[in-house]
């Protein structure tokens, strides 16, 4: 079952590679993954799998070879920190009763709380979708 109000190890970590890469952006060099890894202190075979999902959602951008690694696809000032998270996590669900899947689906239609939570959880993602991870530079 999901742990709700938290965030992963995925999406931690793929955050400091995010803002490691932002960090780098003005440089236009492509990083490796072992470089990151060894800066943050997390496996590059870890970051191997959360720089796919990154690169699958059009994040980041890699090169292979010599001169090869990973970038940022475009300005830090432009990449929503919602997109980063929603790349690593999934949608994000703050109580089962939001969730569109049939596993998550309220039973109780009439739940006195769950318009608050929606209010809150529509809250969280406006405010996400409105910082950039340039804001950190």
């Amino acid at each position: 079952m999901k742990n709700f109000l938290q965030v992963s190890t995925k999406g931690h970590y793929g955050l400091a590679l995010m803002a490691y890469l932002a960090g780098k952006f003005k440089s236009s060099q492509f990083i490796s993954l072992k470089e990151i890894g060894d800066k943050e202190n997390i496996s590059s075979g870890y970051l191997e799998e959360i720089a796919a999902m990154l690169k699958k959602k059009n994040l980041i951008i890699s090169r292979k070879g010599k001169s090869g690694g990973y970038k940022l696809s475009e300005s830090p000032k432009r990449i929503k920190i919602l997109d980063i998270i929603e790349a690593l996590e999934g949608p994000l669900m703050l109580v089962n009763c939001l969730g569109t899947d049939k596993n998550f689906i309220c039973v109780n239609k009439n739940c006195a709380s769950k318009k608050i939570w929606r209010a809150v959880q529509n809250q969280l993602y406006k405010n996400l979708n409105n910082i950039k991870l340039g804001e950190f530079l």
